[in-house]
């Protein structure tokens, strides 16, 4: 059996072992606790992610909040080694404080760099602000702008600068401009994701979406998308996969 690589979903509790290996990141840390018991039960298949949310950001009554979160983020790192990246963090227009968001997102940044673990964000109406941020810095991890749905001119900035491109349902069709960004971004930075939110369960059937869609749109086999996934995964996330189950 084939097993797709999702890169990006939320997925909290299982009652089998998924078919699918799973980037599980927090969408609160509320979830912390619970992406990595799921990940200690099904650890060859789930790979648990932490981050700080900017809506959950917009929410804190004050920076003591989310000072206190970052100092928790940062214990989990330094004793959880099988996290396998900061998510999910970012920048939102939509929500409020968008300061204390960009000083979260710095101290996570940080965080990322000095515990090497790669940072996968969100961007909603933030393009500029997080450009801004940034080009201060040189980042010595992976970057990764999931869900990505912005404009080729921001897609040809982060791919000069090295970052990778994670495609959702979102988009993927009656969306000419992201439908190019798709077919021409280069195989080795792009990653594909369902997004999948829910308290429980896992519908395998919106990464199968995605993979025959972005199949489609590159004109390449499925088999070879899923190879060129699973590689850029092992980059990024620092992943092994059992050979035997993503066949070139």
């Amino acid at each position: 059996m084939k097993l797709f690589f999702d890169a990006h979903a939320h997925v909290y509790d299982l009652e089998t072992e998924p078919e699918s290996y799973i980037v599980s990141s927090s969408a609160n840390s509320s979830d912390w606790c619970q992406i990595l018991q799921l990940a200690a039960r099904y650890e060859k298949r789930v790979f648990p992610a932490l981050g700080l949310h900017p809506y959950e950001v917009a929410g804190f009554k004050n920076a003591q909040e989310g000072e206190a979160l970052i100092q928790r983020l940062e214990q989990y790192l330094k004793n959880e080694p099988r996290i396998v990246a900061i998510s999910e963090c970012g920048l939102d227009l939509r929500y409020p404080k968008i300061d204390l968001q960009r000083e979260l997102l710095s101290q996570q940044i940080e965080l990322a760099e000095r515990y090497h673990k790669p940072l996968v964000l969100h961007c909603v109406r933030a393009y500029s602000p997080l450009q801004s941020l940034l080009a201060k810095r040189k980042l010595n991890v992976p970057l990764v702008l999931h869900a990505f749905r912005a404009s080729p001119e921001i897609a040809d900035w982060a791919l000069k600068r090295g970052f990778y491109l994670s495609f959702s349902p979102r988009g993927l069709r009656h969306n000419h401009r992201l439908e190019r960004i798709i077919a021409e971004s280069p195989s080795e930075q792009i990653l594909l994701e369902s997004d999948f939110l829910a308290n429980k369960g896992y519908d395998i059937e919106q990464i199968c979406a995605v993979y025959q869609r972005v199949s489609e749109l590159r004109t390449i086999e499925l088999s070879e998308l899923m190879f060129v996934i699973r590689h850029n995964a092992k980059k990024v996330f620092g992943l092994s996969f059992d050979e035997s189950n993503i066949a070139r």
